[in-house]
């Protein structure tokens, strides 16, 4: 009788135990479902919030964006709207007035028809309200910001990337992880922006050398293998470093891109060494359409580094990009630091345009 009723009572511990295990599976279940809901947002309402400007190839919510408002349309956050035609639409100077009142007389369907929509928003519990501000809600000192887009296939706003921002310091990030996202998305990586053409490289030279740099290393390629010679040039400023100075942590480096008629598309970048840290250029290596820059820096009893900045001639958009960029830092006093980032981390950033903050940032993450 003992060992039956024994039998029962088990019987029993389990049976409650698989349910028990049952409701607290459903309940994570229901959580989850929850959680995937709170990411599902529908920005529809807002996307005629405030009128559009364009910008070269986009069009986008100009000043601060669209403000949240708790008793309006808005009751998400402050948002930012981008809209990026699905056509490559290129509009003249003499063309922007009409074409600009044409796109704020879109409808919403209209909008989502004609346009990639990309939204960033930044959640209303990141924001302090100060009724007498502009704008009265703004970010706290820590904050998140997400980006959304439409799809159009699924007929749902999707959930693209975020971005944490920590202090007030690290906001023109911002900015930056903004940009490069939009400038990806846009016809401004399709064109050779900001560049100018140069006939005499010598003479390109001795202008840089007059604004006390010099020439530390030129080497010959063909980084869009078109049968041509491109140059790329290497100068170290002159000065010694302060770190108080910022004229002291910048040195040019060019590229000269052959057009095949004797000038050149010039590409170039003051801001990748000294930087902040005082790097100093120890090699470049060049390899079909890619090329790396190695810096090096030392403190003495402390670390030993490298860096290794690899960029790459995209043939598609006629712009040189950063490929990838490792680090390897050798501690006195501890193991190693190694890192490693690809254009999975970093998006679209071009040549022209990178800085050692982008890779503080994703350091962070």
């Amino acid at each position: 009788m003992k060992i039956q009723k024994i039998k029962t009572l088990l019987l029993c511990f389990v049976i409650v135990t698989i349910y028990s295990c049952k409701d607290n599976l459903q309940t994570k279940k229901e959580e989850i479902t929850i959680d995937q809901q709170q990411e599902s947002i529908d920005f529809d309402k807002i996307l005629k919030c405030t009128s559009y400007t364009y910008d070269e190839d986009y069009f986008f919510t100009p000043d601060n964006g669209c403000l949240y408002n708790p008793k309006g349309e808005n009751i998400f956050g402050n948002v930012s709207i981008y809209l990026i035609s699905k056509e490559g639409l290129q509009i003249g100077d003499e063309e922007i007035d009409v074409q600009t009142e044409k796109i704020n007389n879109l409808n919403i369907e209209d909008l989502k028809e004609d346009f990639d929509i990309f939204i960033y928003l930044i959640p209303k519990e990141f924001l302090n309200y100060n009724p007498n501000g502009d704008p009265i809600y703004y970010q706290k000192e820590n904050y998140k910001e997400k980006l959304y887009t439409f799809d159009n296939k699924t007929k749902n706003w999707l959930l693209l990337d975020s971005l944490k921002i920590d202090n007030n310091s690290e906001s023109r990030f911002e900015q930056n992880w903004r940009d490069n996202f939009i400038n990806s998305k846009s016809n401004k990586v399709k064109k050779n922006v900001d560049l100018s053409k140069v006939d005499d490289i010598s003479t390109f030279v001795k202008s840089i050398e007059a604004k006390n740099f010099s020439l530390a290393k030129q080497q010959t390629s063909d980084l869009n293998v078109d049968g041509n010679k491109d140059e790329i040039l290497i100068f170290e400023n002159n000065a010694d470093f302060n770190s108080d100075d910022d004229k002291t942590k910048i040195a040019p480096i060019v590229v000269f891109i052959n057009d095949g008629n004797n000038s050149y598309f010039k590409y170039e970048n003051s801001s990748i060494y000294p930087n902040d840290f005082n790097d100093f250029f120890r090699k470049l290596v060049v390899k079909d359409n890619y090329f790396t820059i190695e810096l090096a820096n030392e403190s003495p009893d402390e670390f030993t580094s490298s860096k290794y900045i690899t960029f790459k001639y995209d043939k598609n958009n006629k712009n040189i990009v950063l490929h990838k960029y490792s680090e390897v830092i050798n501690w006195n006093n501890d193991k190693p630091t190694n890192l490693n980032y690809s254009e999975k981390d970093f998006g679209t950033v071009l040549f022209q345009n990178f800085n050692s903050d982008i890779i503080k940032k994703l350091s962070k993450k």
